[in-house]
């Protein structure tokens, strides 16, 4: 009778052992999917954050272009009016299309701006997570001031090349030249950073249909 009770408590201690363990690994497993899905959401962060970063510079240039057109035309305007040209007229219905323009604009920076916020606000838990779980990387709001920084670069480029200035013969164009080539070092460098959180929403499938299986299976 005694060997018997032992019989059963130890079948009893092997099942709890086996249901420990399979628990363990089935949350060692969701635990790992819930890291690679971080590691998902700055990708997934970085491309909207860059994009966002990239119209909202588009848009501050025009809107920068947009005031000098309209301190011409109030100038115009201005001088027009002294000398009682009705063509004064003209140049005021102007700077006011080149304002309601501007004003627009610059609602959809701000809007842009806003969501770029949301953005930024949602990604704090994923930012908290992976530096917890130690994973390397470029916090995306850096990368997009350095894609901004790259931008701005190229145009001051472009506008020294139509002002007549040539790379080797002008000392601005060595400056571009060299801040340029900081910047693309930079990026090689936050590329290497950035390589545990690149290309995970392809890598994350097979893990993210393991952790389904695992799943079902407790369901089941």
């Amino acid at each position: 009778m005694a060997h018997a009770c032992d019989v059963f408590e130890e079948l009893i201690n092997s099942g709890f052992t086996e249901i420990g363990d399979d628990l363990h690994e089935r949350g060692k497993l969701l635990k790992d999917v819930k890291l690679e899905s971080h590691k998902e959401h700055v990708e997934v962060f970085r491309a909207v954050l860059l994009e966002l970063g990239e119209i909202i510079y588009r848009k501050e240039r025009m809107i920068e272009e947009l005031d000098k057109k309209i301190q011409q035309a109030h100038v115009q305007q201005e001088l027009l009016a002294e000398t009682f040209n009705p063509n004064a007229r003209k140049f005021g219905e102007m700077k006011k299309s080149l304002l309601a323009s501007r004003d627009e604009l610059e609602e959809d920076v701000e809007e842009l701006k806003k969501r770029a916020e949301v953005a930024l606000t949602r990604f704090r838990p994923t930012e908290i997570a992976l530096n917890e779980a130690g994973v390397s990387f470029i916090h995306p709001v850096t990368e997009q001031e350095h894609h901004t920084t790259a931008m701005r670069a190229k145009m001051i480029e472009f506008k020294a090349m139509v002002a007549g200035h040539n790379k080797g013969s002008s000392a601005l164009m060595d400056g571009i030249e060299q801040l340029q080539g900081e910047l693309a070092a930079a990026r090689t460098e936050i590329d290497s950073a950035n390589a545990d959180t690149t290309g995970m929403v392809s890598r994350a499938i097979p893990m993210i249909r393991a952790s389904n299986k695992v799943r079902l299976g407790a369901d089941n």
